[in-house]
């Protein structure tokens, strides 16, 4: 049967029997409580590498550290990761297939919560001080709080499906959709990559675009803004529109968007430079244009 097992924290080594509630290493199908604790745990840190269905549990109590960038706590497939460490001094993750990994909390300062690799199905991410996403595939990303202060995507990541809420991300992948609800999304991949879709769909979301050489098929600002005035390197966007309540500036004094189609203006407000013309389809509430040249 499953079992539920505290971590005593007598000693840096997963694979001994002292450090465990139960009296006996756990395996597969079990839950693992890190809930207090000082000790940096980097022995033996492939111990669970085979077991299946696993669940870890960090609390937010535990004031030690798991793993390092080179040597991370391994789990078979099948596990569950449930983070809220907000006194942890830093932790690193390989997971190799994961169904679900909710980060409720993490502390501030770099290398907090790290997950370097593995394929997971849903990462949540509703409160962080620092977290880093790299060398792992994600189908989809739920980064939820408000309160999300230093929310790094490093290149090597592989995610499909963004769903933001609130908070701030700094990201150097390319995902395949963005849709901004809120908060901010700053895109600085300068891979020269492809994002398939971006949406800002609430009024306090914003995606700026911040990378060079990058490539958007399809740009939609609902409401909200999509922001390339701070960016002086060329960008490719094959369609876009804005809508009411949205904004598109595509303006930066150097006229380097690329729209391969004409932008369609369906309400709200776009700021562009002298290459690109509008294909107005509605026109624009009182008092706001829709379309503003760049000076």
């Amino acid at each position: 049967m499953p079992s539920v097992v505290r971590w005593l924290d007598n000693n840096d080594d997963l694979n001994d029997t002292s450090n465990y509630s139960g009296g006996a290493v756990p395996g597969n199908d079990d839950t693992v409580l890190f809930l207090q604790g000082s000790q940096h745990i980097n022995t033996n840190m492939a111990q669970f590498n085979a077991n299946t269905g696993m669940t870890f549990i960090v609390g937010p109590d535990f004031a030690g550290k798991i793993g390092s960038s080179g040597n991370p706590l391994q789990a078979g497939t099948g596990s569950t990761l449930r983070f809220e460490g907000r006194r942890c001094k830093g932790s690193y993750w390989d997971l190799q297939t994961a169904t679900e990994v909710v980060i409720l909390d993490s502390n501030t300062g770099d290398s907090v919560l790290n997950l370097v690799a593995g394929t997971f199905t849903n990462v949540t991410v509703q409160r962080c001080g620092s977290m880093r996403i790299g060398g792992v595939t994600i189908t989809n990303l739920f980064v939820e709080g408000s309160d999300i202060k230093d929310l790094i995507i490093e290149a090597t990541a592989a995610i499909t499906n963004v769903h933001q809420q609130g908070g701030f991300v700094k990201s150097f992948d390319d995902p395949a959709n963005i849709y901004v609800n809120g908060g901010v999304w700053e895109h600085w991949s300068t891979s020269g990559g492809t994002v398939t879709l971006v949406e800002t769909r609430g009024d306090g979301a914003t995606f700026r675009i911040m990378g060079r050489d990058a490539t958007f098929t399809a740009i939609k600002a609902f409401k909200g803004l999509v922001d390339h005035s701070q960016n002086q390197y060329p960008t490719t966007v094959t369609d876009s529109e804005v809508h009411f309540g949205g904004t598109l500036n595509f303006a930066n004094g150097a006229d380097t968007v690329v729209a391969t189609n004409n932008p369609v203006v369906r309400g709200g407000v776009l700021i562009a430079g002298p290459s690109i013309t509008p294909d107005v389809k509605v026109a624009a509430s009182s008092g706001t244009p829709p379309f503003a040249g760049s000076s």
